[in-house]
């Protein structure tokens, strides 16, 4: 499902979106057959960039278009549903 979230300056700094993406993540792939997550940005907006990166995204490619009138560059990201191992040890 869709999400964007533009954070308040007061707020940010304080690891919340870290712990919320996580979260996110977690339910996505504990609690529903989802097997991939997609999330994109704006090129320009890096601290989005390292929240993906540091919660397991991968940078899966990039798209030129318009938004606005004006253009834009936006990084398409994943993160795909670990594998888990069924042997017991």
């Amino acid at each position: 499902f869709p999400t964007r979230r533009s954070s308040d300056l007061e707020a940010q700094g304080f690891g919340l979106a870290t712990e919320a993406v996580r979260e996110l993540i977690d339910l996505l792939f504990n609690q529903t057959d989802v097997g991939r997550i997609v999330a994109s940005t704006d090129e320009r907006n890096t601290r989005a960039h390292r929240l993906l990166m540091r919660t397991g995204f991968r940078k899966a490619n990039t798209t030129y278009g318009v938004f606005r009138g004006q253009s834009c560059i936006e990084l398409a990201w994943e993160l795909t549903r670990p594998v888990r191992s069924n042997s017991a040890t």
